[in-house]
């Protein structure tokens, strides 16, 4: 009975411990400026759109150079049948999971949308093998496809 409750008390302590780490590990408060600016991150217009709202676009899905780790990047050409003045290249995803071809134009519906990756500074000590620094992505998200035949 004795031996029961020892080890009951060393199972609560362990979790306790374990509950202090991972605590810890998920504190908000972070030193550097750049993660402050990302969780106080507000969905800031890109191309006169905020995250979430919805528009009609034509895209070229362009390979991206500049990446050690390549990514799926295309080319906004208009949003809502605007052709755009500036070259704009994002990074994008597709609700579906389809398969677009690099060099092809396709007519879509789609949304701006982001996450935050990476590992946070004071997190860094625990994992240090991570190599993204914590930061706001934004991405393209794409739908209702229809590849365009020029």
């Amino acid at each position: 009975m004795k031996r029961l409750s020892i080890l009951s008390i060393a199972l609560f302590l362990l979790i306790l411990v374990i509950l202090a780490l991972v605590y810890c590990v998920s504190d908000s408060r972070f030193e550097s400026g750049t993660e402050r600016q990302c969780l106080n991150h507000e969905a800031p217009l890109i191309q006169g759109k905020r995250y979430g709202e919805e528009f009609r676009a034509r895209v070229t899905i362009v390979k991206d150079d500049n990446s050690k780790d390549p990514q799926k990047v295309l080319q906004l050409l208009n949003m809502d049948d605007q052709i755009l003045q500036e070259k704009t290249i994002l990074p994008y995803s597709c609700l579906f999971d389809e398969k677009l071809e690099v060099g092809k134009t396709y007519s879509c519906e789609a949304y701006f949308s982001g996450s935050y990756v990476g590992t946070p500074s004071r997190a860094m000590q625990y994992c240090p093998v991570s190599d993204y620094s914590f930061h706001f992505r934004s991405y393209v998200e794409l739908f209702n496809l229809r590849e365009v035949y020029e």
